[in-house]
């Protein structure tokens, strides 16, 4: 019988790597039938994988608007942030683009912490 390991060197390219992906973070997971599945569901079709940093910058701000209501200060948070002075005030002036769903932005930012 193959090992888990030969498996999944048998996958090719994309497949082979989102294997890996799931297995270094989900090990208990059934990670081989998962890719199995998507490469059956999608069967070639390219997909774009977005980045997450438009919603990882949402939820910054919402940290930066938070802790500036609760008593902070834009010096303090351009130091904890890395942000200058001025890009705090920045954010402080604007008003929160749609959010995404709080469960989605909690999903995020503990997949970051």
């Amino acid at each position: 019988m193959n090992s888990t390991e030969d498996i999944i060197n048998q996958l090719p390219g994309d497949l082979r790597h989102l294997a890996e992906v799931l297995r270094e973070h989900f090990p208990d997971a059934p990670y081989i039938a998962i890719v199995l599945r998507i490469a059956k569901e999608f069967r070639g079709t390219y997909i774009r994988v977005h980045s997450l940093d438009d919603l990882e910058r949402e939820i910054r701000n919402i940290e930066i608007r938070a802790e500036y209501t609760a008593g902070k200060k834009a010096p303090q948070l351009a130091i904890k942030f890395r942000l200058t002075e001025r890009h705090i005030w920045n954010i402080l002036g604007t008003e929160p683009d749609a959010p995404a769903p709080a469960p989605l932005l909690s999903l995020i930012k503990n997949q970051n912490d």
